[in-house]
């Protein structure tokens, strides 16, 4: 409240000062006032045609509005101006696979890499939206350098560790190597992720240890957070107590 108060003091001495408009901006968009927030990054656009930062900034405000088609128009107009930011591709990357525009999702991730390789979380999202294709070898790709790279991102380990334990491709299916990756997803959430443990049952049933995946899928069962969660749980239990494995299509 007291940097916006100074912003508002800046621009009533100069109501055409562009950066006082977009540092008020940003305070508040920090403080969740976000139709001010727009409003303020609009003046700058308008005053300022070339403010990639005003453009890529008032895209996120958007998308956290829901406005998605404005944020994307945002993005583009960012990306028109200079394509070489990898943030503001990988920003509009992510647009386009809510929209389930997952080619283009695609492509910008693999740009947003091709000009940053530290922005890990392309690897990431990129590999989530291979894995709702189907596209398993790229997925296990794309999880299998991301969790190289954040080794404790207990999310993508248990990502990995299911596709490696139910995928109905004989040559991504990898029982012990799944055990591992749950293992440590499992570890990194001390044991109480009920979906990390019913991930590592699924990993032992692949390996054919029908003890330690029912073990684990009756602790899965108790930790679940939800009825609908445990009736879920509870089916993979009957299968491992009938020695059946659990398939992706």
């Amino acid at each position: 409240d007291v940097a916006i108060k100074d912003y508002d003091k800046a621009i009533g001495l100069n109501g055409t000062c562009t950066t006082a408009f977009f540092h008020r901006a940003a305070a508040y968009q920090l403080s969740d006032n976000l139709e001010a927030a727009i409003a303020d990054y609009t003046t700058v656009i308008s005053q300022d045609p070339p403010a990639v930062d005003a453009l890529r900034n008032r895209a996120i405000v958007f998308t956290a509005c829901g406005q998605l088609e404005n944020a994307l128009a945002d993005f583009n107009a960012a990306i028109a101006i200079d394509a070489t930011n990898a943030e503001v591709f990988y920003l509009r990357g992510k647009i386009h696979g809510q929209q389930t525009r997952y080619a283009s999702a695609i492509e910008d991730f693999t740009e947003s890499l091709r000009l940053d390789d530290t922005l890990v979380q392309n690897y990431r999202t990129r590999g989530l939206v291979h894995k709702k294709l189907g596209n398993y070898e790229n997925a296990v790709r794309d999880f299998s350098e991301f969790v190289r790279r954040k080794p404790t991102n207990q999310w993508i380990l248990n990502e990995l560790a299911w596709i490696h334990a139910t995928c109905a491709d004989d040559n991504i299916r990898d029982g012990a190597k799944a055990v591992e990756l749950a293992k440590r997803a499992c570890a990194e959430s001390n044991w109480k992720d009920s979906s990390f443990i019913d991930t590592l049952a699924a990993a032992y049933a692949e390996t054919g240890d029908w003890k330690n995946a029912i073990g684990n899928q009756e602790q899965a069962v108790r930790l679940a957070a939800t009825e609908a969660e445990r009736a879920d749980r509870r089916k993979r239990l009957t299968l491992y107590q009938n020695r059946d494995t659990v398939r992706m299509p």
